[in-house]
């Protein structure tokens, strides 16, 4: 699988590369890398996602490896 994940706020867009993705039945499972600034400098890392299909849309739970990540997040994409 590959593809770009787009997430939009009310005052930006993000656009990242999918990596390591698989199709499992009505399951998808992938990673983004991104970059983030923290008390040591620039630190990479891993955004994960795992998604479910559901009628037309994907259910998601995202979840990074920063330290100070906090918890998963839900959201459901669509198709714009």
């Amino acid at each position: 699988m590959f593809g770009t994940v787009r997430e939009k706020t009310d005052v930006s867009a993000v656009v990242r590369g999918i990596q390591g993705g698989q199709i499992k039945g009505d399951t998808v499972v992938f990673y983004t890398q991104g970059v983030t600034t923290s008390g040591n400098g620039m630190q990479p890392y891993k955004e994960h996602y795992h998604g479910t299909l559901k009628g037309g849309a994907i259910e998601f739970i995202r979840q990074n490896d920063v330290a100070t990540g906090g918890l998963p997040e839900k959201f459901t994409a669509t198709r714009e």
